[in-house]
């Protein structure tokens, strides 16, 4: 529903009266507005401004008046804002007289009109910047108004705004709708001030501009009095030598930036090819968000970006967040890097007209997920406004893609400033085998794992530190490259400076940062003991960093690796070391280094660690969930581990529980095994205890097979085993282990384990690469297992029937792999499978059986249906092969085969004799001239077939005598069959009225007898076979046919009706004149070649439209209805509109009356140019449609009786011939510029919706709504008959709209249907009803009707809500509508108080601060388990601060998670709750919120909450 608003009078102002002086002293956002506009004053001594005109006729509805540099004069209305909480809206703007001072400034006046506000008009603003793009209101409507926007700008056309579109669209042209933020406004200013004025700081220069405006009211003011009047407060202009000062503190900063990049960048450098890629896109953008992995190449691409732009003459000012302390202002921040104003400011006064860079490296250190200045964000956010505020200025942000990914706020930077991301991918192989020999080192002694480490440019720096160590390339980890560089760091502090303590420096540092939990301190911290001298030393040697009098580690990475080597050194415990300070997120990874160090050297102390920590109940539940996580992962865990876990399992059964379960990987089983828990636990009458046993071996199984089979061969007799034994072979690769593949096969072997079950063909299918051998091993015993061969109710063998894809691709690789073992044991199944499934014996032909007899020629691209499809033909394909390559292997097979009676056996028989005809020529040739059944193989469509490609195959390696006998044999072959078909065909009435039937008597000699050697057939064979080459019309018979499909085609080809010329198109729409076709063949008729023509008129419409002109009433009225539609699918360029136009005019006259349903159609893309001839006949066809024989099927003209709903009524509707030309006239009235069109159609406006047909009105209800801006009253009356119908029609979107669009300019007419909606029988305008009522509450000043609709029923309610979300951000006054929401949330009824939990999505990236007390109480409510997943989202990627509102939603959803009420899980599959969590955390400096999310993290840690350890681990360090 649209955002409308009831307009009234509005009030009239009093010439000359805007608000006096007094008024002006108090209206601080007004003398914003005009101090910036004096502002531009003094840049060009052209302008001018006036603060309270003298001349009444500019004074009305004015502030001031601003005349630029082209004398142009600018009238400008401020209106601080609309209210608290609302926004602009049409009706608000007409009550405060703002179109009427514009309408008289722009029309009579010819002055630009602006209105500034803190609230946005965003629709209105759009409007007039699209007005102003365009030459003509006609030019306006038909080509700038989006559907939204053209409801907009209906309103404005209301007789008691504008009065018509052309008024509306000329002051739209001079209005100017402008938003600024109050504080925003000033800050621009004061930015704007510093870079022209000196003589006062930053606010102060713009209180004395205002001042001087003050002092001169009513007076015109150029830059030249306007210096004057500020000359004498002390304030003059910038002089030159002011921006130098500015342009040396700015080159300051971006020296200071670059020094603290180069200590991190590799020497030589690596030329980066996203620095050039950086440059090229800020030539198009003007804001880039570089982003990278931490530690990924971020920074060494950015500092060759800022040189590359410094040798340009650019002005840059960059640097890095991470490096200073917290700021408040950009004023603070500037004063931070050592600059006089904000760096914006100070920016553009170095430049001094030149482009500009702001550079914000670092970006990480404001962000959610993982900074430690969050919440200094906005302040950032605020320096990028600044900079953005000026054309000249482009920012570059650099930060982390971590916290790109997790924090929406600093993605939002970059897409609301229209920015561009580049993303820094790791160093190319090339580049890191380059930087290596640069460090004289030999890359091919790299590994791949080196390599890959590599590619990250600290571990390349590293690695140059110790580059001229022997054993420099020994590295493996990360770790070991941090042990070189510690090692050779130390050797070198203590040979070239003695004295200095390298080791307890490097620990006073670390333990600070931990104690403090942050990156950084100051550097006051080493005064005790002096060890500042010490640090610096280090700092030199690039192992610290000082800078801004913060010192730090030169990466967190290394701060990790320095605290864990000097904790192991102290005499103290994890224990104490975590309960004296929260034990934050920041621990985690101190935790994990500290014991990974400890388990690699001091294993007893690793365990008493671990143990004291897991015990102790001050220690967090996270924190023990990593030194679990530890514990788990230990690669061989010895007794003493074992131990650990025993004590502490005793100790602490729930904590043993969960560790337990998750030492069932395979690293843990030999030691369980060892102390024989696994049997204890399989043994034990406990469920838990029984499912971590079984956890145990299952998970075992790939690794540790044979282990593994032999305690399952212990437990063969047990209840359990086969599901063991399983679920084992189910999660393993079987081919790793022979003695668990043995145990596996014996079970299939005694019909334990039935391969049945996909996933399990899916687990052995490994053995057709690995170990193909035991594959056929294996599907030996499946063919031998009794139960299957279970038949179905067809009596087909279920197994077959399957169409298990592991299962066929098994079978398909084992017969290529092992041709000669898989064909020993899938033949003797085959036979088995005909024998069972054989259909009764009959007495001239073979046997066939259900599953392998209906056969046809391959088709590349077909697949196989099923397993026993796969089966036979991987059989024939392998006997094949081996007929070919190793007839001896297969001579056997193929002689059980010849012995057997099954047409199935004879076809993998000739398919083998097919293959390996050179070698088995002579068996072959007497199988044939057996003749009788072994002629008779082949497919479905050609029984012979197969049985004359092995005569066609022999017949060139026998003998003359025995080719003699072949031709004796096949010359005169009589098939009784063939008399039996030529007397069904002369039956057959589809046949003998329309062809002259061939005899088939003769095809099979034909077809054996062509396949011989024709050199050697006999004179008598070849005129046989001249004699059948010419009864059949070809040299050699057809191919048998194979499984096809076709869609019904057009008679004539796309492609051949391409190149056909107008007449041939007429003979073909004579030829093809109706809807009969054969239905032996593909081709269809009328139908089908209509479609040819409507595709072929879309593309080439002008060419059609002549065809057109040249057809006769006497054509079907398929063709030219498909060139109609044809028009209605096709761009049709200006200079070919006419010759369209011309066409349907000619169409609409051959009296098809099937073609009126395309007229409308046909225009879609000419609505803005139709002429008004059509118009006026679209308008009489739809006036007589019915009349004169003119048809339109079958219509709804009541909706009772028939459960008839909204969305028939509307497919109907634009489906009927009268349906749609009414569309179609409302179409081209929203397209009417002055009038002439609605002036065709509004005498007979009553008459067009006066239709008894449902259908019909709807479509009416589209029409009158078009007729609004220029008929109002005629479309009033025609909507008091539309309204005399049944209530359904009401509920149609086109009844809607057109009910909003009247009620919002005469709420009146509308609202006694809004009384009827609610009291009807129908529940779909039930539901209406209540969003019409809401919507006449919040938009038409209806309060009273929302009342009302609250007393309704359900469906009413679910109405109420839908709107009132819908508006929850568009609404004047949320009174009414928080009221109303905070009722419905506590609804009785399931779908109401499920829509209500919708309200969040309507908030998404929203400052939420002013929907605080709506939230508070839908998380209060029994709503709130609908709304949980999408509230916690909302409150994620809010705009603003809402730390008591993610507190208060997740402490609500641990309660509804924890209660036994709840019956919808919606909680276990949503990560929002841990996410939000962490960035609270990352966020928090109060105690006890911190405290307070670390208790709720450590509830859904050890619930196991999803999302939970993802949302951790990404901000771990």
């Amino acid at each position: 529903m649209k955002d409308t608003d009831q307009p009234s009078k509005p009030t009239s102002r009093v010439q000359g009266a805007s608000g006096g002086f007094a008024d002006k002293m108090g209206n601080k956002y007004e003398l914003s507005w005009t101090v910036y506009y004096a502002l531009q004053c003094l840049q060009d001594e052209r302008r001018s401004i006036t603060y309270e005109e003298l001349d009444p006729e500019l004074a009305d509805g004015s502030e001031f008046t601003f005349v630029d540099e082209c004398e142009s004069t600018h009238v400008m209305q401020v209106k601080r804002q609309h209210s608290t909480n609302g926004k602009w809206t049409i009706a608000a703007l007409h009550r405060h007289g703002i179109f009427e001072a514009a309408k008289k400034h722009v029309i009579n006046n010819g002055h630009n009109y602006h209105f500034g506000s803190m609230t946005p008009s965003i629709r209105l603003r759009e409007l007039s910047d699209r007005a102003r793009q365009t030459d003509n209101e006609d030019q306006f409507i038909k080509h700038q108004l989006t559907e939204e926007l053209r409801s907009i700008f209906n309103q404005l056309t209301d007789p008691n705004i504008f009065g018509d579109p052309k008024s509306a669209w000329r002051v739209l042209r001079g209005m100017w709708f402008e938003a600024r933020d109050e504080h925003e406004l000033a800050k621009t200013n004061s930015i704007i001030a510093s870079t022209m004025l000196k003589g006062a700081e930053g606010t102060l220069l713009t209180d004395a501009v205002g001042s001087v405006l003050l002092d001169n009211l009513r007076k015109r003011l150029t830059k030249r009095e306007l210096l004057e009047e500020l000359g004498k407060k002390g304030i003059t202009a910038l002089d030159i030598e002011a921006k130098q000062t500015a342009h040396d503190k700015v080159q300051a900063v971006t020296m200071h930036w670059g020094n603290s990049i180069e200590r991190e960048l590799l020497e030589p450098s690596i030329p980066r090819k996203e620095s050039h890629d950086l440059i090229e896109l800020m030539n198009n953008h003007c804001l880039s968000l570089v982003v990278g992995a931490a530690g990924g190449g971020k920074s060494s691409v950015i500092y060759q970006t800022v040189k590359e732009l410094q040798s340009q003459d650019v002005e840059v000012l960059a640097f890095r967040l991470d490096r200073h302390e917290s700021f408040r202002s950009v004023d603070e921040l500037g004063t931070q890097l050592g600059l006089s104003d904000s760096p914006v400011v100070s920016l553009l006064r170095a430049a001094d007209g030149r482009d500009a860079f702001l550079v914000i490296d670092q970006l990480d250190a404001v962000s959610r997920a993982s900074g430690r200045m969050s919440e200094r964000y906005n302040v950032i956010a605020d320096l990028i406004d600044e900079a953005r505020a000026f054309e000249s200025v482009k920012v570059i942000l650099v930060c982390r893609l971590f916290d790109v990914e997790n924090d929406h706020r600093i993605r939002d930077l970059a897409q609301k400033n229209n920015g561009v991301r580049l993303t820094i991918e790791p160093l190319a192989d090339d580049d890191v085998i380059q930087a290596v020999e640069a460090m004289d080192l030999d890359p091919t002694n790299l590994s791949s794992v080196q390599l890959q480490l590599l590619k990250s440019p600290l571990n390349l720096v590293l690695l140059k530190a110790i580059a001229d160590r022997p054993n420099a390339l020994e590295f493996t980890t990360q770790g070991s490259l941090f042990d070189a560089f510690w090692t050779r760091k130390r050797q070198t502090i203590k040979d070239n400076y003695p004295g200095i303590y390298f080791n307890d420096t490097l620990a006073r540092i670390a333990n600070e940062l931990s104690n403090r939990q942050t990156l950084s301190v100051s550097k006051e911290i080493l005064d005790s003991g002096d060890y500042i001298n010490h640090a610096e030393v280090l700092a030199s040697e690039q192992i610290l960093v000082i800078d801004n009098d913060r010192i730090s580690f030169f990466h967190e990475m290394f701060f990790d690796y320095t605290f864990a080597r000097q904790w192991q050194s102290q005499d103290t415990s994890l224990v104490d070391f975590l309960c004296s300070q929260e034990q934050e997120l920041f621990r985690r990874s101190q935790v994990r280094q500290i014991l990974e160090r400890l388990k690699e050297r001091d294993l007893d102390g690793f365990c008493s660690e671990v143990e004291q920590v897991l015990l102790e109940k001050k220690v967090r539940f996270h924190i023990k969930d990593i030194v679990i996580s530890i514990l788990a992962n230990i690669d061989t865990p010895s007794d003493k581990e074992l131990d650990l876990v025993l004590k502490i399992d005793e100790a602490h059964p729930a904590l043993g529980t969960k560790i337990w379960n998750l030492l069932t990987r395979p690293s843990w089983f030999v030691v369980l095994h060892s102390r024989g828990l696994i049997n204890i636990w399989l043994d034990s009458e406990e469920t838990e205890l029984r499912k971590r046993g079984f956890a145990c071996l299952v998970n075992a199984g790939n690794d540790l097979g044979d282990l593994v089979a032999e305690i399952l061969a212990a437990r063969y007799n047990t209840a359990d085993y086969l599901e063991l034994l399983q679920q084992v072979v189910l999660h393993s690769e079987i081919y790793r282990s022979r003695r668990l593949f043995d145990l596996f096969l014996e079970s299939v072997c005694l019909g334990g384990i039935v391969l049945k079950d996909n996933d399990l063909w899916l687990s052995v299918s490994a053995l057709s690469d690995h170990k193909p051998l035991w594959g056929i091993k294996l599907i030996n015993a499946v063919f031998n297992n009794s139960e299957l061969l279970k038949k179905n109710d067809r009596g087909m063998i279920n197994f077959l029937c399957l169409d298990s894809y592991h299962a066929i691709n098994f079978i398909q690789k084992i017969s290529k792999k092992n041709p000669k073992e898989f064909t020993a044991v899938s033949v003797p199944y085959l036979l088995k499978v005909m024998k069972e499934t054989a259909y009764p014996e009959a007495q001239d032909r073979l046997i066939w059986d259900r599953h392998f007899c209906l056969r046809y020629p391959s088709n590349e691209g077909f697949s196989h249906k099923n397993i026993g499809d796969v089966l036979y033909d991987s059989t024939a394909n392998a006997l094949s092969r081996l007929a070919l390559e190793s007839p001896g292997a297969v001579e056997t097979l193929l002689r059980t085969l010849a012995t057997d009676k099954h047409d199935a056996a004879q076809f993998l028989l000739y398919r083998a004799l097919i293959a390996g005809a050179k070698n088995f020529t002579d068996w072959a040739f007497e199988i044939i001239l057996e003749g009788g059944n072994r002629l008779k193989c082949g497919y479905a469509s050609d029984s012979h077939w197969l049985s004359r490609e092995l005569i066609e195959t022999i017949a060139p390696f026998i003998s003359n005598e025995k080719h003699c006998a072949l031709e004796g044999k096949l010359r005169e072959l009589y098939i009784p069959c063939e008399q039996d078909e030529f007397k069904h065909l002369l039956t057959d009435p589809r046949f003998s009225h329309k062809y002259v039937l061939r005899s088939p008597i003769g095809c099979t000699a034909f077809k054996f007898l062509s396949a011989l050697d024709f050199s050697r057939i006999s004179e008598t064979g070849k005129r046989r076979l001249a004699e059948y080459q010419r009864k059949f019309g070809c040299e050699k018979p057809a191919l048998p046919a194979g499984i096809t499909t076709h869609t019904v085609q057009s008679p004539i080809s796309p492609d051949a009706a391409g190149k056909m010329s107008d007449n041939q198109w007429l003979a073909a729409m004579a030829r093809y004149n109706s809807d009969e076709r054969d239905w032996t063949g593909p081709y269809g008729s009328v139908s089908e070649l209509s479609q040819v023509l409507q595709k072929a008129t879309s593309e080439d419409p002008q060419r059609f439209a002549r065809l057109a002109l040249k057809m006769t009433s006497a054509v079907n009225s398929a063709y030219p209805s498909a060139i109609l539609s044809g028009f209605g699918g096709a761009e049709i360029p200006a200079e070919v509109q006419q010759s369209v136009f011309d066409a349907i005019r000619y169409i609409a006259n051959l009296g098809l009356d099937e073609c009126d349903r395309w007229l409308g159609f046909s225009l879609q893309y000419l609505l803005k140019d139709v002429p008004l001839d059509i118009i006026e006949m679209i308008r009489d066809r739809a006036l007589n449609v019915g009349v004169s024989g003119s048809g339109d099927g079958t219509q709804i003209v009541s909706s009772q009786g028939g459960g008839c709903t909204v969305r028939e009524l509307h497919l109907e509707s634009i489906n009927t011939v009268k349906g749609s030309l009414i569309t179609s006239l409302g179409d081209l009235l929203v397209y009417d510029t002055n009038g002439e069109r609605t002036a065709i159609v509004e005498p007979y406006l009553v008459s067009l919706v006066n239709d008894p047909a449902l259908d019909v009105r709807i479509s009416a209800a589209y029409l009158v709504t078009s007729c609004l801006p220029y008929a109002r009253s005629t479309a009033y009356d025609a909507f008091k008959c539309l309204i005399q119908t049944e209530d359904l029609v009401l509920a149609s979107d086109k009844f809607i709209n057109l009910m909003i669009r009247i009620g919002a300019a005469n709420p009146e007419r509308v609202t006694p249907i809004i009384k009827r909606m609610l009291t009807s029988k129908n529940p779909e305008v039930k539901n209406v009803g209540g969003s019409l009522a809401a919507y006449a509450a919040l938009q038409w000043g209806q309060p009273d009707y929302m009342e009302l609709a609250l007393t309704g029923d359900k469906n009413v309610r679910v109405g109420i809500v839908s709107v009132c979300n819908d508006l929850v951000n568009d609404v004047e006054d949320r009174k009414i509508l928080f009221e109303t929401l905070h009722t419905l949330m506590h609804d009785g009824d399931t779908r109401v108080r499920k829509e209500v939990g919708k309200i969040p999505t309507h908030l998404r990236k929203k400052y939420i601060s002013p929907f605080k007390s709506l939230l508070e109480d839908l998380i209060k409510s029994p709503s709130y388990i609908y709304a949980a997943p999408q509230l916690l989202l909302t409150l994620r990627e809010a705009y603003d601060k809402v730390d008591d509102l993610i507190d208060l939603a997740i402490h609500r959803f641990l309660d509804i998670d924890n209660s036994a009420t709840n019956q919808i899980n919606i909680f276990l599959t949503n990560p929002y709750a841990s996410e939000l969590i962490v960035q609270g955390l990352a966020q928090s400096r109060n105690k006890k919120r911190t405290s307070d999310l670390l208790d709720i993290l450590d509830q859904l840690i050890e619930r196991g909450e999803y999302g939970v350890y993802q949302a951790i681990e990404q901000v771990e360090r």
